[in-house]
Formats: C-alpha cells, structure tokens, sequence
C-alpha cells in the first residue's frame, strides 16, 4: 500500500537540507545510499524539525493517529553512478522494534528523480489515496519471503528470495517525483530502486513514523519535536538497519 503526495516539502527547506548535507553529497560509494547519511539527524534535530512540519502540514498525523513519534530518518543519498536495490518489505528490518507494526515511510525527493537516477520501483495496483492509506496502515499484512544479500550495501541485508522478487517486478514500475514529492509506503508494501545511471548523486531522504506505544525504541515523540524548546542533538538507541 502506498501513495505519492506532490508539492510537500518546501524548496526552502530543501535547499537548507542540502546546505546541510554537502559534504554528503559530493561522496561517492558502491552503495545503496551513502553511509553516512544514517547519522545524519542524530545532530541535526532542528533540520528534522522544519522537514517534519512540512510533511504533517499534509499528513496531519496528531489527527490520524494515537501519538505519533519517529522511529528514525536518514539521508538517502545514492551515489551517481550507483548501484540498484533490491525489490524487499521493510518489515523483516522492523521486527526487533515493534511486535504490532505501526510504522511507515515517508520517503522524500530533495531533487527530480526519475529512473535513470535510482527511482523507487512500486506496484501500481497498490497505490491508494491518503486518506486509504491511513485507514490500513494498522493492518497487519503478509511478510514475503525473504534472504540474506552477501552484497548488503548500504545495509540492505534481507531482499525477497530470488523467484518471488522475480514474480513480484513484473508489476513493479519506476515511480517518477520532483523535489518536495512524498511517496507514503507501509511496512509490507515491497520495494526496490533502479540503478542511478546518472553522473549525479540521487537526492531523497526518509522519516519513518509510527505509533509510540507501539515501538520498543524510537528516535523522538512529537511531543519534543514541536517543542519551543526543542534541542539540537538527537540519539537513536536502536536503530532498525533500514
């Protein structure tokens, strides 16, 4: 289950992102996305913050669910040229943290992504509109099955066994966004990325929310997100490796 939202975060809070980020940016790795950017909002907490209020501008989250927090956020930031990912479910990655799953992505274009640059690779057929999307989220759904990647870049360790990714890509299409689009995707919904045949980095990011009685560790409530008082530094005592 997923849904694209157009024209979500601002091309100023994009362009801080990326002033942000720049150094990130100009690394080149053999990964699905650079390193580093997994860390990256763990001493960026105020960027997150502007990022956030952009997305719940549209989301309205406090509305549509109990008490919401965010689980973790990262850069993801795909080397041109870089290599593909593997179609996978997020919710083998997202076991460890919470046994009733609530969480979803919201996965963020930072710059024009298309599938010549590492485009997200979805089933058309899944596709919903938002207001779908939330009233299924806490549906729990079937977890395919899945293997371990002796590639594991980027830490994509688990991928869905060969002959059922194979059977699942034949519906699988690239999805194209501009800067500030939101793709929305839960937990079961499977789902890869092109190879960015690009010179260029591919710009995206992640903030994945859920529900914060329902995860064991998570990186902040909203509560202190939306806080006045808000500090600079983040910890993620658990990250879920994807």
């Amino acid at each position: 289950m997923w849904t694209k939202l157009t024209n979500v975060v601002s091309t100023k809070t994009i362009e801080q992102t990326l002033n942000a980020a720049r150094s990130l940016i100009d690394l080149s790795e053999d990964r699905h996305f650079v390193r580093e950017g997994k860390n990256f909002f763990d001493t960026r907490a105020k960027l997150l913050k502007t990022i956030h209020k952009d997305v719940d501008t549209t989301l309205n989250l406090r509305k549509r669910m109990k008490d919401p927090a965010v689980n973790h956020s990262f850069l993801l930031f795909k080397s041109g040229p870089g290599p593909a990912t593997k179609p996978h479910q997020d919710r083998p990655y997202w076991l460890k943290v919470e046994d009733k799953c609530t969480m979803f992505t919201a996965w963020i274009a930072l710059g024009p992504i298309d599938e010549t640059q590492g485009a997200l690779r979805l089933n058309l057929s899944n596709e919903v509109n938002l207001e779908e999307f939330f009233s299924g989220i806490a549906s729990e759904r079937e977890i395919l099955p899945h293997s371990k990647d002796q590639y594991a870049g980027g830490g994509f360790t688990t991928i869905l066994e060969e002959q059922v990714a194979a059977k699942l890509e034949e519906n699988m299409v690239p999805i194209k966004v501009d800067a500030g689009d939101v793709v929305l995707f839960d937990a079961f919904e499977p789902h890869s990325s092109t190879q960015n045949s690009s010179p260029s980095p591919r710009l995206a990011m992640k903030i994945v929310y859920g529900e914060k009685w329902s995860m064991k560790t998570y990186l902040i409530d909203f509560n202190k997100l939306e806080s006045e008082t808000f500090g600079a530094k983040l910890f993620n005592a658990l990250s879920p490796g994807h």
